[in-house]
């Protein structure tokens, strides 16, 4: 009953509303300068995601990966209205957040078209087939470990919950005690999304999250967890 309500539902689905500012962002490609020294680039591609408070419109957002001058890549990442790394390429920089010898304020600039297709074929960027499957795209649990913010180096693990809210419990990734879980509630919203992309969580596969519960947060039903999702029809 549950498939057939979103196989009706999905129907009624439109399309996002058109927004050309967000044209360059398709498989585009851009530059990473400071003080006039190139530093990297960054590959972008758009895609749209569903959300339960737009339910009969899907809303765009923005995949994008940083690769650096030496050829080392960070894990990517994706931006969502209101959007804050897509705001800055759209104004000419880019804040690099991490704790590394990376970290800090960054000039931005596209690559014409054909420069730009080149050069993601040379640093081997594909953001169709890398774009990760984050609990926010498929609205069900998901774990993983933060690797930026305040947080970074912990073990992850966000549930959905009644209300579209999701629990996120985070405790030290070498430790399995409960009593060292830290919790906090976030709704299904975008600020939820611009929040957790700070922290850059890498999250596991689909195919391990049952592992991943059990390894790190032993005192809950592994199974259970990991097949809970917000229903699409409420």
């Amino acid at each position: 009953m549950f498939i057939f309500k979103a196989q009706i539902l999905m129907r009624f689905v439109k399309s996002p509303h058109p927004d050309p500012s967000l044209d360059v962002f398709d498989e585009g490609m851009g530059v990473l300068t400071r003080d006039g020294i190139f530093a990297g680039h960054i590959a972008t591609d758009r895609s749209w995601f569903w959300s339960p408070f737009t339910p009969l419109r899907q809303q765009w957002c923005v995949w994008y990966i940083v690769v650096w001058a030496d050829g080392t890549r960070e894990r990517s990442a994706e931006d969502y209205p209101p959007w804050s790394a897509v705001t800055e390429m759209q104004n000419g920089f880019f804040h690099w957040t991490g704790s590394d010898s990376h970290r800090g304020r960054y000039d931005f600039h596209w690559m014409e078209a054909s420069e730009a297709t080149s050069t993601r074929e040379r640093l081997a960027v594909d953001g169709h087939s890398t774009t990760p499957l984050t609990p926010l795209r498929t609205l069900s649990t998901g774990g993983g470990v933060a690797t930026a913010g305040e947080i970074a180096g912990r073990a992850v693990l966000v549930v959905p919950m009644k209300d579209r809210v999701w629990e996120f419990h985070d405790k030290p990734w070498n430790t399995s005690d409960e009593d060292q879980c830290d919790d906090s509630y976030w709704m299904q919203d975008a600020e939820t999304a611009t929040e957790w992309s700070k922290w850059a969580i890498e999250w596991v596969e689909p195919n391990e999250l049952v592992a991943f519960i059990r390894s790190h947060w032993p005192e809950f039903d592994a199974v259970s967890m990991a097949g809970l999702r917000f229903p699409v029809d409420t």
